[in-house]
């Protein structure tokens, strides 16, 4: 959310459901000039999710089915994170934006 009381909600639920509550908190938050935004990063490998579950071999196949060949960073998601909250990503709200190295359905 946009403004100085901001409310960080976890992206948990999937598709539909997920583009549906973020949607509605947009709706809700909107005349008082907030905005709600869910981030749902692709292959991020050096995160406590993915702590201990990867081989070398699973790690370089999951970033070769990137459009850009390799991994995300942390990093990388948390700047986006802070250009959503920052004066830039006023506008930007109701969406699911995914950053995943041009991760597609079907590659």
């Amino acid at each position: 959310m946009n403004s100085p009381d901001m409310i960080v909600v976890s992206g948990a639920g999937t598709g539909i459901g997920r583009s549906r509550r973020v949607y509605d908190l947009a709706r809700e938050l909107g005349p008082g000039g907030g905005t709600a935004n869910v981030v749902a990063p692709g292959f991020v490998p050096d995160t406590e999710f993915w702590a201990g579950r990867l081989t070398g071999e699973t790690r370089r196949e999951r970033a070769a089915q990137t459009l850009v060949g390799r991994e995300g960073t942390a990093e990388e998601v948390a700047s986006l994170i802070s250009w959503l909250l920052g004066p830039d990503g006023g506008w930007v709200t109701g969406q699911v934006l995914s950053p995943n190295g041009g991760v597609v359905l079907g590659r």
